[in-house]
């Protein structure tokens, strides 16, 4: 399913927070709003997890905040290992034909880790 900006402000289970800090400037400089945001968040609120998938941010924040970082497609097999969803690679297919980037590589990864190869 993907989400509109309207749906997801409409939904019960969403919750919208603002920073107390803003993110700091150099964060700002090497990521975009939207991730340093979430860097920022996660950092604030002690997060144990954070879902990034611009690897440049995910990289920043392993490395110089120390958060442990998820993207999408290492959701999706912890889903599937869960039996939660049938398939990995048809739902990164589906989010890719939906405008969503992700990379080749990346499916081909996520498919052999949810043991769909």
């Amino acid at each position: 399913m993907v989400w509109r900006a309207d749906e997801l402000a409409a939904a019960s289970w969403a919750i919208r927070v603002d920073l107390e800090v803003p993110p700091e400037a150099l964060l700002a400089e090497d990521v975009g709003p939207g991730e340093s945001e979430a860097i920022a968040l996660a950092v604030q609120r002690r997060a144990r997890l954070l879902l990034l998938d611009d690897r440049r941010a995910r990289r920043i924040a392993e490395v110089a905040y120390h958060l442990r970082v998820k993207g999408v497609a290492g959701v999706l097999v912890a889903a599937k290992r869960r039996g939660l969803i049938a398939s990995v690679q048809s739902v990164l297919v589906h989010i890719r034909g939906n405008g969503y980037y992700i990379a080749q590589p990346i499916i081909d990864r996520a498919v052999r880790e949810a043991g769909e190869a």
